[in-house]
C-alpha cells in the first residue's frame, strides 16, 4: 500500500500513514492498494498552521537583576530554558538572575504551536565592591573601596560620607554608610559593607578655667586615649586628662581616642595665674559631724566643690556632711586668683552608726557601742547619757564606759532610747551623738513582744536601694509571733527621697537627684495576731557621694530564740553589703567540732555567713557576738550579733498530797510549813527509790498504767519533759527540797476552763513547791503564754484540784485556804452541796491537802463494788510478783504503787497499817457521807471534764 497525497510543499505523508507539516496551507491524501492498485477518494482537507512569530523588543544584553521584553506578549505562555540564568513571565518580560546566555520558548495557546528563540539574551554580572581602606574613619577623614576604574561609585548615605569616582571615601558626620558601584556596562553592584564614621571625641572642663601656676584642673575623658597641650610652655596635660600650670598665659587641649584614632576640637582655653599656697592643717579624713581646718596663703575665701559631702567657711574649718571625697579651692582677695586643693583633699567617712539591743526585764544587758564604729584611735564615749524616751513609770539604769562599753538593766517592758556623746582626740564637749535604742522584752506577759529594730544602711547618690526591712524585726513570743509585713506602713517619709513599702515588708528608697547625706524614715509594724500591738522603727540611710572611700557596711542582726532551743545557720551577713561591690567575706570563727565557748553557751561562724548558737540549758537573757566582714581591698568591719534568749512561761504552784502528809512527825520546812514525806523516794522498809525516772502520766510504770487517764496537750507531749534528765542529783537533794512524786498539771483557757491549753508532768518537793524535772525550778511550759489561766494539779491515786482564773505570774498555792479553787457547790443537782470540800482541810491545821483513794484514778473514791477503789488494792497486793501464796494480808508489796494510799513505797490489804482501812476512813468519814455508809457513791474530783484544745 502506498498514499498519496496533493500538496506535498504542505505536508508530507509515509507509507505509514504519519503526516508531516512542512509550510501553512491545506492539503488532502490519497491511499493507493499496492496490490490492486486501486485508490481511495482523497481525505478530508488538513490544515497546517504556521509557527508563533516571535521576536526580542527589548535588549539583548542586561544586568543581574534588570529586565527585557520579549513579544509577543499575549496569546501563549513563554518558558525560560535556562531559568537559574534568565526568568520569563507569560507577558515575556525576561529578568536577570545570574550571568551567562539564555533562549526562550513561546507556545502560542490557539494553536499549540511553539517557536524557540536561541540564545536570545546574555545576562551581565555585577561588579564586585570591596572596602580596601581603614574602617571605621574619623570626620573628614578617608578610606578606599574597590574598583578604583571602570565606573562610578555613589553613596546611600552622603550626609555621613561621600565617594568620589575613584573610590575614596571621606567622612562627613558620624554615621555608618554603603556604597554603589556602576561599571561601564551600566551594571551596579550590591550595597559594600557598610563603613562607619566616628564622632569627634567630646571633652568636658570638670575643674576651673582659670588655675594659678602649679595648680591643677581636670578634663574629661580620663582614660581611652592621649592629650596634647596647644602651648606645653603654659599648661600641661596628662593622658589622664590633668591639666597643670606652668607659666601665666593660655592653652587649650586636643584628645586623641585610641580606639579611633579621632581627634576632639580644641578644648575651652585654660588661663594660668600665679597660685596662693594651700594646706590642710587638720586631719585629712574627718567623720561625719567633725571637722578639720584649712589654711592659705594670702587673704581670701574658702568653698568647698562639693558643700553636701563637706562645708568650709570662709575662713577655712570644714565640716563633714555627707561621705564622699571632696576638695577646696581659694579666691584671693583683690586679685581674684583661685587655687586648689588637690582633687579629692578631704574624706569624709561615716564613723558613728546608731546602736539597738534588747534585753529582758531586770536582765543586765551588757553591750558595746564602738563595735561598728570607725572612730580614731583615744576617742571617748561619755558617761552622761541623754535619755530621749522610755515607758512611763519605769526605772532604768545606763552606765556608759569611756571605750563604749556599757551596761544597761531596766524593770519594764518597752523601748528605752539615749543619745551618747562621742568625743573625738582633743574633744570635751559639744560631741556629735550615738544613738542607743535598747527593747526590754518581759518573757512572762501574754502580749506579744514586738522589736522592729533600727536598719543602717548606705548608698551611692542617685542610686535606688531595697532595704530587707523585716529580716531583723522580731516578734517575741511562745506562739503564733510574726511580724506581718501586710500590717507593716511607712508613717515618716524620709526629707531628701521616696519611700516604697513593697509586699514582702521590704522597702525602697530612692534619694532625691544628686543629694547626698543622711536621711530618715520610720515605719510601724505590728504583730501577726493583735494588729493593736505595733512599734515604731527608724531607718537611716547615708547616701555616699560617688567618689566615696572605699567602704563596707555591716548591719548588726537581731535573733530571738526560746531557752533551750539552738540557733541553727542563721545568715548574719544577708543585711550586709558593700555599695562598691557585691563581693565581700566573713572571717569565719570556731567550727563544729571546736565551737567558741562563752559563758552562755557556744557558737561558731561558717564561711558562708551561717552563725550557729547552742546557749546553755538554763540561760536566758542577752547574747552578743561580733563578727567581721573584709572585702576585696582587705577593707573591714565589724558588727554584732544580738541573740535574745526568752524564758519560757513558769508556773509557780504548790501542793500538798494528803497520803503523803499523814503521818509526818510534824515536820516542817525553813518557813515552818509542814513538809510531806519523802517515802517513795527513799523507802522506810528497803532504803531504795521508786519514783520513776520515766513520767507514769505518758508511760506505765512497774506495777500499772494509768497514762490512758491522762490527756497531753503541747509541752505534755515533748520528750525533754517525759524523762529525768539528771535523776542522780534530783533524787538525790534531801530536806524540804527533796522529791515526793509525780504530779500533773493543766493549763485551761481563762474564758473557757473545760479547754485544756497545755499540760505538763512535773514534780512536787516535801514543802509542797510544784518543780520541774531538774528538781529545782518552776513548770515551764514552751509553746504557751497567757497572762490568766485555770491551773489544774492533779495526782495519780489523789483527787485533782482546780483553782479559779490566777494569774499566770503569780504563785499559786493550793495549800493556803486562801486560794479561790473551783467546785461544784450544788450545781450538780444530786442532793449534795460540794461547796469547799475540792480539797481536804483536817489532815494538818490550816493547811489543804489533795483528797487521797483515788486509786483507779476515776475522780470517784468508793469503797465498795462495784467500781471500787478497794479492789484495786487488793490486786496490786494478791498479784504482786513475789506474793506466789497469792495471800490478802501479804506484807511486803513495795515499789510505786496504785493502792499506797499513804505514799510510804508500800501497799498493803489487811490490819495492821494496811491501806484499805485509810480507804474506808475516807469514805465512811467524808464530810457528805452523813449517814456513814460504807458503799458511799458521791465522793468526787472538782475538777470539769476538759475538751482537747
Amino acid at each position: 500500500m502506498e498514499h498519496g497525497r496533493s500538496n506535498t510543499s504542505v505536508a508530507s505523508v509515509n507509507n505509514a500513514g504519519l503526516v508531516t507539516g512542512l509550510a501553512a496551507g491545506s492539503t488532502r491524501f490519497v491511499f493507493t492498494n499496492t496490490s490492486t492498485g486501486c485508490s481511495s477518494d482523497s481525505s478530508a482537507v488538513l490544515l497546517v498552521n504556521g509557527n508563533p512569530n516571535i521576536s526580542f523588543i527589548g535588549p539583548g544584553n542586561i544586568c543581574i537583576g534588570q529586565s527585557s521584553q520579549l513579544s509577543p506578549t499575549v496569546g501563549g505562555t513563554w518558558l525560560s530554558l535556562q531559568p537559574t540564568i534568565a526568568t520569563v513571565s507569560n507577558t515575556g518580560l525576561v529578568t536577570g538572575i545570574s550571568s551567562g546566555t539564555a533562549s526562550f520558548v513561546f507556545t502560542e495557546a490557539s494553536s499549540g504551536c511553539q517557536a524557540t528563540l536561541n540564545n536570545a539574551i546574555t545576562v551581565l554580572s555585577r561588579p564586585l565592591v570591596n572596602v580596601t581602606g581603614p574602617n571605621p574613619i574619623c570626620i573628614g577623614g578617608n578610606t578606599t573601596l574597590t574598583p578604583t576604574v571602570g565606573g562610578t561609585w555613589s553613596s546611600t548615605n552622603p550626609a555621613v560620607a561621600i565617594v568620589n569616582a575613584g573610590g575614596i571615601v571621606t567622612g562627613i558626620s558620624s554615621g555608618i554608610s554603603t556604597f554603589i558601584f556602576t561599571n561601564t556596562t551600566g551594571c551596579s553592584s550590591l550595597p559594600s559593607a557598610p563603613v562607619t564614621v566616628s564622632g569627634r571625641p567630646n571633652t568636658l572642663l570638670q575643674g576651673s578655667p582659670t588655675i594659678c601656676i602649679g595648680n591643677t584642673t581636670q578634663f574629661s575623658p580620663t582614660t581611652g586615649g592621649t592629650w596634647t597641650s596647644s602651648n606645653p610652655l603654659v599648661a600641661t596635660i596628662n593622658n589622664q586628662g590633668l591639666v597643670t600650670g606652668v607659666a601665666l598665659g593660655t592653652a587649650t587641649f586636643t584628645f586623641t581616642d585610641l580606639s579611633t584614632g579621632c581627634i576632639s576640637d580644641p578644648s575651652s582655653p585654660v588661663t594660668v595665674q600665679s597660685p596662693a599656697v594651700l594646706e590642710i592643717t587638720g586631719p585629712n579624713v574627718i567623720c561625719l559631724g567633725y571637722t578639720t581646718t584649712l589654711s592659705a596663703s594670702s587673704s581670701g575665701i574658702w568653698y568647698s566643690t562639693h558643700p553636701s559631702v563637706a562645708s568650709v567657711s570662709s575662713i577655712g574649718v570644714v565640716t563633714g556632711k555627707a561621705p564622699g571625697k571632696v576638695s577646696f579651692y581659694f579666691e584671693e582677695t583683690g586679685s581674684g586668683c583661685i587655687s586648689y586643693l588637690p582633687a579629692d583633699a578631704i574624706s569624709v567617712v561615716n564613723c558613728i552608726d546608731p546602736d539597738f539591743n534588747a534585753t529582758l526585764v531586770n536582765i543586765t544587758l551588757n553591750g558595746n557601742l564602738k563595735t561598728n564604729d570607725e572612730i580614731p584611735n583615744g576617742s571617748t564615749y561619755l558617761n552622761n547619757p541623754f535619755l530621749v524616751s522610755k515607758p512611763l513609770g519605769s526605772a532604768a539604769s545606763l552606765e556608759i564606759n569611756p571605750s563604749g562599753s556599757y551596761t544597761f538593766t531596766a524593770s519594764m517592758e518597752g523601748v528605752y532610747e539615749y543619745n551618747i556623746q562621742v568625743c573625738l582626740p582633743g574633744m570635751i564637749s559639744n560631741c556629735p551623738v550615738s544613738n542607743l535604742v535598747i527593747t526590754v522584752v518581759n518573757s512572762y506577759i501574754e502580749k506579744q513582744n514586738i522589736i522592729p529594730n533600727l536598719d543602717i544602711i548606705s548608698t551611692f547618690e542617685n542610686t535606688a536601694i531595697t532595704i530587707k526591712s523585716i529580716y531583723n524585726d522580731k516578734c517575741v513570743a511562745e506562739d503564733e509571733c510574726l511580724s506581718d509585713p501586710s500590717r507593716m506602713n511607712i508613717i515618716s517619709q524620709p526629707k531628701n527621697g521616696t519611700a516604697t513599702l513593697l509586699p514582702n515588708g521590704d522597702i525602697t528608697y530612692t534619694p532625691n537627684n544628686n543629694f547626698v547625706g543622711q536621711d530618715t524614715l520610720e515605719y510601724r509594724l505590728c504583730s501577726s495576731i493583735d494588729p493593736a500591738n505595733c512599734r515604731l522603727a527608724k531607718q537611716i540611710i547615708t547616701v555616699m557621694a560617688g567618689n566615696a572611700i572605699n567602704t563596707l557596711v555591716a548591719t548588726d542582726d537581731f535573733y530571738a530564740i526560746m531557752k533551750g532551743s539552738i540557733l541553727t545557720n542563721a545568715n548574719i551577713i544577708i543585711n550586709d553589703f558593700d555599695p562598691e561591690d557585691t563581693h565581700f567575706s566573713i572571717l569565719p570563727q570556731g567550727s563544729l567540732s571546736n565551737p567558741i565557748m562563752i559563758s552562755s553557751g557556744s557558737y561558731y561562724i561558717t564561711s558562708a555567713g551561717g552563725l550557729f548558737f547552742t546557749p546553755n540549758p538554763r540561760f536566758i537573757g542577752p547574747v552578743d557576738i561580733v563578727y567581721t566582714i573584709c572585702d576585696n581591698q582587705n577593707f573591714c568591719i565589724s558588727a554584732t550579733v544580738h541573740i535574745l534568749v526568752v524564758d519560757h512561761m513558769l508556773i509557780r504552784s504548790r501542793v500538798y498530797l494528803e497520803g503523803a502528809l499523814l503521818e509526818n512527825g510534824d515536820a516542817r520546812s525553813s518557813t515552818s510549813r509542814p513538809l510531806m514525806r519523802d517515802n517513795l523516794r527513799v523507802s522506810p522498809y528497803t532504803g531504795l527509790n521508786y519514783i520513776p525516772v520515766r513520767d507514769p502520766y505518758s508511760f506505765a510504770s512497774s506495777f500499772s498504767d494509768i497514762s490512758t487517764n491522762y490527756t497531753h496537750e503541747r509541752a505534755g507531749l515533748m520528750p525533754q519533759y517525759q524523762t529525768i534528765q539528771d535523776s542522780a542529783a534530783v533524787f538525790g537533794v534531801t530536806g524540804e527540797n527533796a522529791i515526793v512524786d509525780w504530779v500533773f498539771m493543766e493549763l485551761r483557757d481563762k474564758n473557757d476552763y473545760t479547754r485544756l491549753l497545755a499540760t505538763r508532768s512535773a514534780l512536787v518537793q516535801r514543802d509542797g513547791d510544784v518543780v520541774d524535772l531538774d528538781g529545782v525550778n518552776p513548770v515551764e511550759f514552751p509553746g504557751t503564754k497567757v497572762d490568766s489561766c485555770y491551773i489544774v494539779l492533779r495526782h495519780r491515786n489523789h483527787f485533782g484540784v482546780m483553782s479559779l482564773k490566777v494569774a499566770t505570774i503569780d504563785l499559786t498555792d493550793f495549800t493556803l485556804p486562801t486560794t479561790p479553787t473551783f467546785d461544784y457547790g450544788t450545781s450538780l443537782n444530786n442532793g449534795y452541796n460540794y461547796a469547799n470540800l475540792a480539797q481536804k482541810s483536817d489532815v494538818i491545821l490550816d493547811y489543804l491537802a489533795l483528797w487521797a483513794g483515788d486509786f483507779d484514778g476515776n475522780g470517784k473514791i468508793k469503797f465498795v463494788n462495784p467500781d471500787d477503789d478497794q479492789n484495786v488494792l487488793f490486786i496490786e497486793v494478791l498479784t504482786y510478783p513475789t506474793n506466789t501464796e497469792y495471800t490478802a494480808n501479804y506484807n511486803y508489796a513495795y515499789g510505786y504503787l496504785q493502792g499506797d494510799y499513804n505514799l510510804n513505797a508500800k501497799s498493803k490489804y489487811d490490819n495492821p497499817d494496811d491501806d484499805k482501812n485509810m480507804l474506808f476512813y475516807q469514805t465512811l468519814f467524808h464530810p457528805l457521807n452523813t449517814n456513814y455508809i460504807s458503799n458511799f457513791n458521791f465522793i468526787i474530783q472538782q475538777v470539769p471534764a476538759v475538751q482537747s484544745r
